[in-house]
């Protein structure tokens, strides 16, 4: 009898602990560079890619305050029923959470409703993720967000080596530094 309560609150530990874990980070799977498609791709598709899903993901540790502002961001979206939904870049998941960033700044929810974002919080997340590393300087020149913020400081242009098929995909997990 006491090895299987032993068995059972080790077990019950793990799972809240995994729980936890997954509280404290951020997913984060976007595109590289400028995407060229013939039909829109969705928020719902692009968070079941099974591609995506195969990939093991980077690890990225942030701070705090940072963390706190792309999850306020999450928990905080309000929809609006105006708008056409996003040709999705980017996938962001928190807990429950989910949010695509469009090509043209915008963002929506699994269900393809738009979502409010300011051109801040997006120039933030994909400086914060290293989106803009995967354009040149040239490409980066014609982003609204750029012009209007500037070049991120630890910009580095993540080039494909001549004759390299170039890196699609970018699967990303954001931990909190504590």
């Amino acid at each position: 009898m006491l090895l299987i309560l032993f068995f059972s609150s080790c077990k019950y530990k793990q799972e809240n602990e995994f729980a936890h874990d997954k509280a404290d980070t951020i997913l984060i799977v976007y595109l590289t560079g400028a995407v060229e498609t013939v039909s829109r791709i969705d928020c719902k598709s692009m968070a079941n890619n099974d591609y995506y899903k195969k990939m093991i993901a980077d690890t990225l540790r942030i701070s705090h305050n940072d963390f706190s502002s792309i999850r306020c961001f999450l928990r905080n979206k309000r929809t609006r029923k105006d708008e056409s939904p996003c040709n999705s870049r980017m996938y962001i998941k928190l807990d429950s959470f989910s949010v695509c960033i469009g090509d043209l700044y915008c963002a929506c929810n699994l269900d393809d409703r738009v979502v409010d974002i300011n051109l801040e919080t997006i120039y933030f997340i994909k400086c914060k993720s290293g989106y803009y590393n995967y354009f040149s300087k040239e490409q980066l020149l014609d982003d609204k967000c750029i012009k209007k913020f500037g070049i991120p400081k630890d910009y580095k242009y993540q080039r494909s080596a001549p004759n390299v098929k170039r890196k699609e995909c970018v699967k990303l997990i954001l931990i909190e530094e504590v």
